[in-house]
């Protein structure tokens, strides 16, 4: 996994550095090939050598490394430990502009609702969406993401019911026709 992080999401993430440093806000101005890599790649790339100040090429380009998050394992499947981070404006640089980009707010509880419509606001700004368009892009808040999860296990019983009360009956034919028989 490769992705773009502004420095300041070495306040919002809640993964720690284990070794090293986060990038810079001027490391992150001045384009610098800096990159953050997690357990997964110090594992397979750097076993038993301290990875930092080391170089990892990432098609065209070498990165510096200048630290490793801490291990956090798999999440439904998914390895949480290997992915690449460098600073936003080169991870943008590489990508292209018309990127998908994920926007992280961190707040407290009291703050949320205005944090919420000033990060809409903005993204609508930056947008150029006029008052009435539909905004082209989407809010995820913690609610909304248990929402979708809802709808998904429920999605996901009902058809588990489907094909287990299809298995009954059939079952039941079966039985039926070999009473039948016999």
């Amino acid at each position: 996994n490769f992705s773009g992080q502004t420095a300041s999401m070495a306040y919002i993430d809640t993964r720690t550095v284990e070794r090293g440093r986060y990038f810079t806000p001027s490391e992150a101005e001045h384009r610098a090939n800096v990159c953050l890599i997690g357990d997964t790649l110090v594992q397979q790339l750097f076993l038993g050598v301290d990875p930092i100040g080391k170089t990892l090429r990432i098609g065209n380009d070498e990165f510096t490394v200048i630290g490793t998050i801490e291990k956090v394992g798999s999440v439904l499947g998914q390895d949480q430990d290997n992915f690449v981070m460098v600073p936003l404006p080169v991870f943008l640089r590489i990508q292209g502009p018309h990127t998908s980009l994920t926007v992280n707010v961190k707040t407290s509880a009291a703050r949320f609702e205005p944090a919420q419509d000033q990060a809409q606001l903005i993204l609508r700004g930056r947008r150029h969406l006029t008052p009435g368009m539909e905004n082209d892009f989407f809010v995820g808040t913690k609610e909304s993401y248990m929402a979708l999860w809802r709808s998904i296990s429920s999605a996901f019983f009902a058809v588990f019911i489907m094909v287990s009360a299809i298995s009954i009956i059939v079952g039941g034919i079966v039985i039926m026709n070999v009473m039948l028989v016999s």
